[in-house]
């Protein structure tokens, strides 16, 4: 089928008829589903939250989800991972601080009200 040519053609193992029975296929449904009740979640909260912050919260979840793996699975990471979660938490903080900063526009509306 189409997943034994994929695995040919990455130069994996085939799929074995014991990976398609349930045992194996559970963990793949149970990550669907809980995938789909997340983005789900996203879009309904993304009606009540800034766009700015969006962004932001997007791009947290790749390290997050690396602080529950390590906190959880006792997982372990190399510098270079830690470095470009931390890159990415940077570059959205940066992204969404000059929304967080007063406007010029209402610094001389202000000043104006104020002669």
């Amino acid at each position: 089928g189409v997943g034994d040519a994929l695995s040919r053609g990455f130069g994996l193992e085939p799929i074995t008829p014991r990976m398609r029975t349930w045992p194996h296929l559970r963990a793949f449904v149970v990550m669907g589903v809980l995938d789909c009740f997340g983005t789900f979640l996203t879009a309904m909260g993304a009606v009540y939250t800034p766009g700015q912050f969006q962004t932001l919260l997007n791009q947290s979840l790749i390290p997050a989800t690396m602080a529950a793996s390590a906190l959880f699975l006792h997982e372990r990471y190399s510098t270079g991972q830690l470095g470009a979660a931390a890159l990415l938490v940077s570059g959205a903080v940066i992204s969404v601080v000059p929304s967080l900063l007063p406007s010029h526009h209402a610094v001389y509306a202000n000043d104006e009200a104020a002669s």
